[in-house]
């Protein structure tokens, strides 16, 4: 395509036409140079401009249909510049000067056709339209056409197009339609409501909102936002709105409450996202009604709390009871036992005493057989009596009695258990020693029926305002699946004893090092409180 000259060039051609012209041509002087003015605006325009001859001119008395199909057959190119030379695809003006207005707007091409058509109705007075036009390769561009055509003697001479590509726009704006008809389609269908606000103004509503506030839809958008977010949540609400604004760091997703129509209160999940309308910052949001599960969370926790304290209750009576058997085993039952024992052996001492022909040997050991066990059953209800209440535990307190149990569980299995503990004392309701004990007690018991360990250590230490009680294996480890298994009951056992008094355990798991358990309890006395 040839070089589009510059002002400076097209201005110094106008000069040289003025100097050249032999005096007397003044007119045809201006005339040249008014013509080159108007060639050097039209190379210098982004929008296409042509000039369309008529030869011979077609009489503007004809009839509309008649003068339609003479323009189309007589026009022929007879000017262009290089803005229009694009919008057709060529490459040089030459392969559009004399070629027939046919070629650029076919009889099958009805959009160029009624731009004709309004041209000869309008008596050739410019026309403006949005049109399309068939380029070098067939492909059909939008185009904004103005043309306008001169009558010379009752006949049209020739006529001026201007059009400005517009293709991208109608592309773009085809593909805003399809996009609002797509976000319509998904929206007006959602179960969740789906809302645009901008300001404090609702600019666009689903169905899904008209079902969950009992709000109309024209009611919704003459509201104000704000008139439907419950009063509790309107700060926590407009803060993030104002700090997402400020770019900063805010949760894109939270609940609150809203109020319905009808006064009903209830809970939504909230996600939002901004974007520009109309020049200004819109807020799309997605809400969903989450009332039901705010419930069933609320019934749940309820119900957790109300199994917890019924654990508390459970647990107390359990020691309770196990502590009036105890007591009863050791000081009735025992205490008839001994008072047995006592008179047994007085018997057999007065047996001995006695002179005479009579052998008593026999009788003499049948009372030793029935004092033997005598103390065989004294051992039972004592060992019964410890395993349902430590007497140690109420006797000489928590480190005690752990160091006791310690020194009992090697004695029963063979497993090295060494008791440490920096702590000589420490001053811990019933309750809280008692789920202490049985929480060790369970730990042992697990190791030894589950962990194949050879040695065991227990220490004992303070920990700020908390008792830290470690029970430590070199067994097989735990293992994952073992600790949080629905089956592992003997371990949400103890979790459950430690929630029921503020504690917690911690259980770990070593592969092939063994496992340790640590319990925490804290200590309220009058020194820490």
């Amino acid at each position: 395509m040839a070089r589009r000259p510059t002002y400076k060039e097209l201005e110094e051609k106008i000069r040289q036409i003025e100097e050249e012209c032999p005096k007397g041509k003044q007119a045809e002087t201006v005339l040249r140079a008014s013509e080159e003015r108007y060639r050097m605006l039209a190379q210098m325009s982004v929008d296409g401009v042509w000039r369309v001859d008529f030869v011979p001119p077609i009489s503007v008395h004809l009839s509309e249909r008649e003068q339609v199909e003479l323009i189309l057959d007589r026009g022929q190119v007879a000017e262009c510049n290089d803005a229009i030379v694009r919008q057709f695809g060529y490459e040089q003006p030459e392969e559009m000067i004399g070629h027939p207005l046919a070629d650029f707007i076919a009889p099958t091409h009805e959009e160029g056709i009624e731009t004709v058509t309004q041209l000869v109705r309008s008596g050739y007075r410019v026309v403006h339209r949005e049109t399309r036009r068939s380029t070098k390769n067939g492909q059909l561009r939008w185009v904004f056409a103005n043309a306008f055509g001169i009558v010379q003697n009752g006949a049209l001479a020739f006529a001026w197009g201007v059009q400005h590509d517009i293709t991208d726009r109608k592309r773009a704006e085809e593909e805003l339609q399809v996009s609002e008809a797509k976000f319509r389609a998904l929206s007006e269908n959602a179960p969740a409501v789906i809302f645009i606000i901008q300001g404090d103004k609702i600019r666009y509503a689903n169905p899904a909102m008209e079902v969950i506030t009992g709000f109309t839809r024209q009611e919704l958008l003459e509201m104000n936002f704000w008139d439907y977010v419950h009063p509790d949540f309107r700060d926590l609400v407009r803060e993030r709105g104002l700090a997402r604004q400020r770019g900063e760091p805010v949760p894109v997703r939270y609940e609150f409450k809203i109020v319905t129509k009808g006064g009903e209160e209830r809970w939504v999940d909230f996600t939002d996202g901004k974007f520009e309308l109309d020049g200004k910052l819109a807020v799309i949001g997605m809400v969903l009604d989450v009332t039901e599960r705010k419930r069933m969370e609320q019934a749940l926790r309820t119900t957790t709390e109300q199994l917890r304290a019924l654990a508390v209750k459970f647990e107390s009576v359990r020691e309770e009871e196990g502590r009036r058997i105890a007591r009863e085993l050791h000081d009735e039952i025992g205490s008839a036992m001994t008072s047995l024992k006592w008179d047994l052996e007085g018997l057999n001492q007065l047996c001995s005493e006695v002179s005479g022909h009579i052998d008593y040997s026999a009788l003499r050991e049948r009372i030793g057989g029935m004092v033997e066990l005598i103390d065989t059953t004294g051992s039972t209800v004592q060992k019964i009596s410890s395993e349902l209440r430590p007497a140690v535990l109420d006797d000489l307190g928590l480190i005690a009695a752990i160091e006791y149990q310690a020194q009992q569980f090697t004695a029963r299995t063979g497993i090295v258990c060494q008791f440490d503990s920096f702590v000589e004392s420490i001053d811990l309701d019933r309750e809280k020693a008692t789920v202490v004990f049985r929480i060790v007690q369970e730990a042992l018991t697990n190791i030894l029926r589950h962990s194949q360990a050879t040695r065991v250590d227990i220490l004992i230490e303070r920990e700020n305002d908390e008792l830290v009680v470690e029970v430590k294996d070199n067994g097989r480890g735990i293992t994952e699946s073992e600790r949080t298994g629905a089956s592992s009951l003997g371990l949400i056992g103890m979790q459950e004893r430690a929630h029921l008094v503020r504690g917690k355990i911690e259980i770990a798991g070593f592969p092939g090092k063994g496992t340790a358990l640590t319990v925490r309890v804290p200590v309220f006395n009058e020194a820490s409180s």
